[in-house]
């Protein structure tokens, strides 16, 4: 049996069933710049609802977004937001996409310090960079001197008039190298009957943002480089905390 076969039918079959697509493995992503926070466990202070939320500004989709709850006053604790960028990392660029609720003031800041055991969050940081005159849309902050840091935090100052409804961040990247290269398991040989053991080489993609249909997607050579690697068998919520695309449930 030809060894692409398993593979395109896997992704075929998937589609066909309205099922989150998945896809082989691809090889090793080369050590350049790239955006660090892309599908990154991301921790909040608060959240409006549970489907706004941190991960959505990681997500690399700008019709998702976290969005805060409402009603900041000038006193209150302001919104923050931080990622967890899974080890430590060389950060050169921040770039912050707003919806039309954005602080006219934060700050950026970078730690390598673990969380509290008190408080599970982290609670020491670095000034890397801010403005006190946001424009809101895509701000680009890029450092002078890059940075060493795991995790990184956007906090709102606060606001002149306060923020009565919030803030909403469609995404949240960091620009840098290093951090973890999550990859899908091998696809074992097949056995000597033949039988293929299809537990490894998965990956997943929301079937929303794949226009493909399910023919182009198991052809051979089909673009899945924006695909995560999947854990099979298992949950697509396993699968993303994996990867440490989630914090722990």
């Amino acid at each position: 049996m030809n060894a692409a076969k398993p593979a395109l039918r896997r992704r075929a079959l998937l589609a066909l069933l309205g099922l989150p697509l998945l896809a082989p493995a691809l090889s090793d992503a080369q050590e350049t710049a790239r955006n660090l926070a892309l599908n990154r466990a991301a921790y909040t202070a608060y959240a409006a609802d549970y489907i706004n939320t941190g991960h959505m500004a990681t997500d690399g989709h700008e019709d998702t977004r976290w969005r805060s709850r409402a009603g900041f006053r000038r006193g209150d604790e302001q919104p923050w937001i931080y990622i967890d960028l899974g080890a430590e990392c060389m950060i050169g660029k921040f770039v912050l996409k707003w919806e039309a609720l954005y602080p006219k003031k934060f700050r950026i800041a970078v730690s390598s310090k673990p969380p509290s055991p008190e408080t599970g969050f982290v609670e020491e940081w670095q000034d890397a960079s801010g403005t006190d005159n946001s424009k809101g849309g895509t701000e680009e902050l890029k450092l002078n001197t890059p940075v060493k840091g795991r995790y990184v935090r956007m906090a709102a100052g606060e606001q002149d008039q306060g923020l009565p409804e919030g803030i909403g961040l469609t995404e949240f990247e960091v620009w840098g190298t290093g951090g973890p290269v999550f990859k899908p398991k091998p696809v074992p040989p097949p056995a000597k009957d033949g039988i293929w053991n299809l537990s490894g080489g998965w990956r997943l993609y929301s079937q929303k943002y794949v226009p493909d249909d399910a023919a182009k997607v198991a052809t051979t050579g089909f673009d899945d480089s924006r695909w995560l690697a999947a854990t099979v068998p298992g949950t697509i919520l396993r699968s993303y905390y994996e990867i440490g695309a989630i914090p722990d449930p």
